[in-house]
């Protein structure tokens, strides 16, 4: 009976250690999308304003560089709005305290189940009430994630198959 309920306890871990994994591996993928949008939008922005009063007068003036320029700057203003209106700065923030969150519930359920493994006695009760611990924590977390338009399906199903990747030798 203890074989068993311990076998039970061994993949409810896994299951929330999975699931913990996934939500840091998604928030962090989200990060670098997200940056990635920042770092372009803020070097547009800035590289436009900080030459446009001078060297757009020029380049407006110029036939050749008249249609680039208006693109670039076009671009740069729509980045700007499109910045602001989806909050990015917000929306980094908010996705790199997830991933820290999860990144740490992941690494105390991997604790956990470490200890299990080297104490093959281990008292279900004690490892129990851990888990009960981590679970908590891990429905707390589930609670506090943003919605997000980047957060796609075939995103998440490319971050599944590198986590899938990452653990393979772990998978039941």
């Amino acid at each position: 009976m203890n074989k068993d309920r311990k076998d039970t306890l061994w993949e409810l871990t896994f299951a929330t250690f999975y699931d913990s994994y996934f939500e840091e591996l998604l928030a962090d993928k989200l990060i670098k999308i997200w940056q990635a949008l920042d770092v372009i939008t803020k070097i547009l922005v800035a590289s436009t304003a900080s030459i446009s009063a001078v060297t757009g007068w020029v380049l407006w003036n110029n036939e050749i560089f008249k249609i680039p320029w208006l693109c670039i700057s076009g671009i740069a203003a729509f980045l700007s709005i499109i910045h602001t209106a989806l909050a990015v700065s917000s929306r980094l923030k908010d996705w790199t305290n997830t991933k820290l969150f999860f990144s740490s519930l992941r690494i105390d359920i991997e604790t956990l189940r470490g200890q299990m493994e080297i104490n093959p006695d281990f008292s279900i009760e004690d490892a129990n009430n851990k888990f009960l611990d981590l679970r908590k924590r891990y429905k707390e977390g589930v609670q506090n994630v943003k919605n997000d338009i980047l957060r796609l399906r075939f995103v998440e199903l490319k971050i599944q198959d590198d986590l899938d990747n990452r653990i393979r030798d772990q998978i039941l």
